[in-house]
Formats: structure tokens, C-alpha cells, sequence
């Protein structure tokens, strides 16, 4: 009679027989139901994007490249050439030739606010081919990532699966995480002499926690480009007065201070860019208004050698700069201005 009672307490003290353990066990699973497709697509559309240079040299290889034909000119000249095929438009912004055999690309908005892909060839000059951005490979990919090809409800219903994602992990970690006569090795590694449902769980759980590790950095370094999470973020951004320098990452657009004067032109303010240390490949993004300036940056592969210049008293944005890396004190902080106005 003892033994039958305590093996009974043994029972209902066991982890697996809680309350709190099945709930968790059912989150986990109904999460993973939810989830499961959405990783799916995120994983292959991610991967995709990661090589869109590659892609994209494969594709439009008749575009972005050309054989060079005498003396190319000069990107205002380029510049006026787009802006009168696109009459009523804007330039967006630009991406300049990495050498002699490679074609200007531009990014225009017409009078419908439709934005376009314009290849010239800088000799000539000649437009090579226009094509709507949202119709190209690499933005319908990158929409789908994003927002499912439905828009704003479309990111919403990624963020949720994000979410979610979290809710999985923290309910996987809480089971797989070490109990009783279980040392942490043990739990780190399966049990390959356990058979059938056995061994797929042991599979399953040690799968699992490897996963968690390396999704929950993506999830995290990913909820800052959703709506609501992302959204409260800029709110605690702009309260707290850490919004990030970089146009590319929120910043707001600089305006000039100029009263007077005729604005530079493309070529000028490429020179000014150089000087500051800006290296190719580099992406140009003209004035919006009288009182706008220029935003030029490098778009180099590796973070730290990317640099930023605001035309207009010129400031220059170094990765340094980004305010988070500066509390975290993993980059000198650097704050340069020259007085070259555009």
C-alpha cells in the first residue's frame, strides 16, 4: 500500500504529468502548426535574396553590362537624359558604375508615383531597357518575404508569424531543458540506442534547441522592420533621442541651410564624397527640393567600411556612428563635418 502511494506521488510530482507541462507542450505544438509554413518561406525567400547581385548579374546581364565606346559622360548628362524620358518624374536615386564596362542604374518615380529600374549606358549616353521595380525578380522576392505580396496586411501577418516563432522556441526550450537524472551533455546530444518514437523525440529536441539558438538572433535583428514591434521601437527610438544617423535605417533627411546660391550638380557632389573616403560601389540619391541635399553612400558588402554624406554643411555618417554600436562602445565614435555646402 506505501509503495502504491508513493509511486503515485512520484507520478503526479513528474514534469510531464504537470498542468504547466502540458499546456506548454500544446502552445508548442498549435505554434508549430501556425508557424511552420511561414519559416518555410521565409528561410527560401531569405535565401534567394541573399544572392540577388548574383542573381540579378544573371538575369539582366544584357543591362548591366556594356562594352565601352569612346568617352562616357557624365552622370548630370545621364541624369537629364532619364528625367526627360520620365517627364513629370524624379530620380529616387542612382547606382554608380563599378568601372568602365558596367551601366548606370537608376530608380525613378514617374507622375503615378510608380517607381522604375532605368539601365543607361554612360556612352551615348543610352537608355539600355525600364522596367517597374515591383516587377523585377528580387523585389517580388523581397515583397514576399516581407508582406506575402498583400501589402500592410500582408507584414502584419509575417510579424505575427514571428511572434509565434518566439512563443515556439520558449515553449521547445522549456521542455527540452534538462530534468532529474538528465545532465546537460546528455541533453545536448540524442540518444541514438532508443528506437522508434523514442529516438525521434531525442531527435527532435536536440534539433530544436540548435535551432533556437540560431533563429532567435534572425527573429530579433528582423522585428524592427515589422509594423507594430518595429513601430514601437521608433517610438522608444524617438522618445529616448536614439534614432540612428543613417538615412538608410531611419534617419531623418537632412535639409540644407542654404539661402542662396545655385545648387551643385551630381558630378560636385561626387567630388566632395571622394574626399571624404566614400568608395564604390556607391549609391547616389539627389535632392527632393530647393532645400533638400545629397545623400550619398557607399554600399560596400562588409558593414564597418560603409560610409554616409549628407550634402549641406557636409556631415558624414560612419558606421562608428550608428548610436547603438557607440553605447555599446564596439567602435570609436566619430562625428566629422567639413563646411563644403552643396
Amino acid at each position: 500500500m506505501t509503495d502504491i502511494t508513493v509511486s503515485g506521488a512520484s507520478a503526479s510530482a513528474s514534469p510531464r504529468a504537470s498542468g504547466l507541462y502540458r499546456a506548454v507542450w500544446k502552445s508548442h505544438f498549435f505554434a508549430a502548426l501556425f508557424v511552420l509554413p511561414f519559416m518555410a518561406m521565409l528561410s527560401l525567400t531569405g535565401g534567394i535574396y541573399l544572392f540577388d547581385r548574383h542573381i540579378e548579374e544573371i538575369i539582366y546581364d544584357d543591362r548591366l553590362n556594356v562594352t565601352p565606346a569612346g568617352q562616357a559622360a557624365s552622370f548630370d548628362v545621364q541624369s537629364a537624359l532619364v528625367e526627360a524620358h520620365f517627364e513629370g518624374g524624379r530620380i529616387r536615386s542612382f547606382l554608380l558604375p563599378a568601372d568602365e564596362t558596367r551601366t548606370t542604374v537608376f530608380e525613378v518615380q514617374d507622375a503615378d508615383r510608380v517607381r522604375s529600374y532605368v539601365w543607361v549606358s554612360p556612352y551615348g549616353p543610352t537608355i539600355l531597357a525600364t522596367e517597374e521595380r515591383d516587377s523585377t525578380l528580387m523585389q517580388m522576392v523581397r515583397s514576399f518575404h516581407g508582406e506575402l505580396l498583400l501589402g500592410s496586411t500582408g507584414t502584419k501577418v509575417v510579424e505575427l508569424a514571428a511572434h509565434w516563432t518566439v512563443v515556439l522556441l520558449i515553449t521547445g526550450v522549456y521542455m527540452w531543458w534538462p530534468r532529474g537524472n538528465r545532465s546537460l551533455t546528455r541533453a545536448l546530444w540524442p540518444d541514438f540506442s532508443q528506437k522508434g518514437r523514442a529516438l525521434w523525440r531525442d531527435v527532435h529536441r536536440t534539433i530544436g534547441i540548435f535551432a533556437a539558438i540560431l533563429i532567435t538572433p534572425i527573429l530579433i535583428s528582423g522585428l524592427p522592420w515589422t509594423d507594430v514591434w518595429g513601430g514601437g521601437l521608433s517610438l522608444v527610438q524617438s522618445l529616448t533621442n536614439q534614432q540612428s544617423p543613417s538615412r538608410a535605417f531611419g534617419g531623418s533627411p537632412i535639409r540644407s541651410s542654404a539661402n542662396e546660391g545655385v545648387p551643385i550638380g551630381v558630378e560636385a557632389a561626387l567630388a566632395v564624397a571622394a574626399a571624404q573616403g566614400v568608395e564604390g560601389p556607391i549609391e547616389v540619391r539627389p535632392p527632393r527640393a530647393a532645400d533638400g541635399v545629397y545623400f550619398i553612400r557607399s554600399r560596400q558588402d562588409v558593414p564597418m567600411e560603409r560610409v554616409e554624406v549628407h550634402g549641406a554643411s557636409l556631415i558624414v555618417v560612419l558606421f562608428s556612428d550608428w548610436l547603438i554600436f557607440r553605447h555599446l562602445g564596439w567602435f570609436e565614435p566619430a562625428d566629422r563635418r567639413t563646411d563644403k555646402a552643396t
